[in-house]
């Protein structure tokens, strides 16, 4: 059954860990690895973890989604490769993307966003303005059939 203080070593350090911020179950892993704790014994203190809900990969994927969401809107690529980057398996991920948007909402945050930024962006040429605008939809993580889409309204058909 190996080591019960190694157990309990394992445990106390990542309750520590915990309890400085949120980590998905792999990237708790990761770490008490790199502290040289026995991988068997790690995937043990996990499993415990888990059932006691102090590691629950989900909610800590709703979490994120919501805090990458506060301040502005974000497109799928960007959620998703923020949830992917904490370690939450892929299909944790896609479960989580398919209950929190619905098809359309992508769009309608990127119009959303463009519509806010427009105004504020009134003194710079049309140039500037158009790829300043792209340049924010890309790196909050929209595609560019999306970008196209939500900027149409604003921009005249060339």
């Amino acid at each position: 059954m190996g080591d019960p203080n190694q157990f309990d070593q394992v445990m106390r350090s990542s309750l520590a860990k915990l309890g400085r911020r949120g980590l998905s179950r792999h990237q708790l892993f990761t770490k008490l690895e790199h502290d040289g704790f026995d991988a068997e014994v790690c995937r043990r203190v996990l499993d415990r973890l888990g059932e006691l809900g102090l590691i629950d990969d989900e909610a800590l994927g709703q979490f994120l989604i919501t805090q990458i969401c506060r301040r502005q809107p974000a497109g799928l690529q960007l959620i998703e490769s923020k949830l992917l980057q904490h370690g939450i398996d892929p299909q944790v991920v896609a479960r989580l993307v398919e209950a929190n948007f619905q098809p359309g909402d992508e769009l309608e945050q990127a119009s959303e966003l463009v519509s806010r930024q427009w105004p504020a962006m009134a003194k710079m040429d049309g140039a500037k303005r158009i790829a300043k605008l792209w340049a924010l939809l890309a790196r909050r993580g929209y595609d560019e059939d999306t970008i196209e889409a939500a900027m149409s309204q604003w921009v005249p058909e060339t």
